[in-house]
């Protein structure tokens, strides 16, 4: 029982962890795509919106299946990253943004 808890924890910490880096680390680079300040504010919510509005959907599939619906969650968090990491489009980064929300 213990070896569950470790490793849940684990998980969300790793969860956690992509969180806090997308929020940090990416952020000071938006300036670099050279758009003016309400794009760039733009791009920053869009992860916010798409979390308030994916929350009511979301409540669903997570009473549902509880593991896997966070272990999915991780994947769309390791996905979101890995598109910042190989564009500098504007549209796709707005897009990889909300698909971390979700």
């Amino acid at each position: 029982r213990a070896g569950v808890l470790t490793w849940s924890l684990v998980i969300v910490w790793a969860a956690f962890f992509c969180d806090y880096v997308l929020m940090t680390i990416a952020i000071p680079i938006f300036p670099l795509l050279k758009k003016a300040d309400f794009f760039i504010g733009t791009l920053f919510a869009a992860k916010a919106m798409c979390q308030v509005l994916a929350s009511p959907l979301m409540l669903r599939f997570v009473d549902r299946y509880t593991k896997g619906t966070f272990l999915t969650g991780l994947a769309l968090e390791t996905l979101s990253v890995l598109i910042f990491a190989v564009t500098f489009d504007y549209r796709i980064w707005f897009f990889a943004r909300a698909l971390s929300g979700v």
